[in-house]
């Protein structure tokens, strides 16, 4: 039987200008449901993560990573030390590149960690004094606080990796990879 050699691999390569526009107006359509699910756990005080914020997430990091694929080799096709000089240029960013990065965690690794912020309210009169002397030095040390007034709250979520706020740091990302579009294809936005 004859050795049959494996096919050839198909290379594709972004060229049109107006699907990278359509990747960005994916980004902006998911960063909005992002929003969304940020004020819902402002408002509502949720202590766990909605499971549909990670997957608006992934959504959003995906388009990222696809628009700034699709516009360097829009580049590339046009004249290839371009199209290296604007993987450079997005690689140079500090937004641009953490976003991209824990893109690539998301699609070829175990995805993206998010921690949420607190803050912690504790009314000063349920502090106790430090070397103030206890009738009940014997109870637990962690029974006094469940009753003190002190109040949890989950104020943002935030990247493991970053403190920013998450919404705001891929806002943050997404204006500057659309300034660097802009700048290199100078199309008008369909």
């Amino acid at each position: 039987m004859p050795h049959n050699p494996a096919p050839a691999k198909m290379r594709y390569e972004a060229t049109n200008p107006q699907h990278v526009f359509g990747k960005l107006d994916e980004c902006r359509f998911f960063l909005g449901l992002l929003a969304k699910y940020r004020q819902k756990t402002d408002t509502g005080g949720q202590q766990h993560l909605p499971i549909e914020f990670l997957h608006y997430v992934s959504a959003y990091l995906s388009a990222f990573r696809c628009a700034a694929y699709r516009l360097i080799g829009v580049v590339r096709h046009k004249d290839r030390a371009e199209g290296r000089r604007v993987r450079d240029q997005l690689r140079s960013d500090k937004d641009i590149e953490f976003v991209r990065d824990i893109s690539n965690l998301e699609m070829h690794g175990d995805g993206v960690t998010i921690w949420p912020r607190y803050r912690v309210h504790v009314p000063p009169p349920s502090i106790p004094n430090r070397w103030s002397r206890n009738d009940d030095k014997y109870r637990s040390r962690f029974d006094k606080w469940k009753n003190s007034g002190m109040v949890v709250q989950v104020i943002d979520w935030r990247f493991s990796t970053r403190p920013e706020n998450v919404v705001e740091l891929c806002n943050r990302a997404l204006a500057e990879l659309e300034k660097v579009i802009q700048q290199e294809l100078g199309l008008p936005r369909p």
